[in-house]
């Protein structure tokens, strides 16, 4: 998929979806990265990759599913903490 080509929508209501494939992900390392997952990261809820603005991959863990409740508050302050700590750098250098 060319990368320079402008979306032609925006999503309202739910992703478009796109094969790993056509937006050149390679799936034997969406395979690996999804059995370290299922070894290593316990806590993990679920995992979707959007490329290109399309879902390229959706999946759950833990008997989550595309339907269930998550709290986002902890993600959120630790994307508030990432932010911070880069402007840190950035002041410093």
């Amino acid at each position: 998929m060319e990368t320079s080509r402008k979306r032609t929508y925006w999503p309202t209501v739910d992703w478009r979806e796109m094969t790993p494939q056509e937006v050149d992900i390679d799936p034997a390392q969406l395979a690996k990265m999804h059995s370290y997952i299922n070894e290593h990261v316990p806590g993990l809820h679920g995992l979707l990759i959007v490329r290109h603005g399309y879902l390229a991959f959706e999946q759950y863990y833990q008997g989550f599913h595309r339907g269930s409740y998550n709290s986002i508050s902890s993600a959120t302050q630790k994307l508030r903490l990432t932010k911070h700590g880069k402007g840190q750098l950035r002041e410093n250098h």
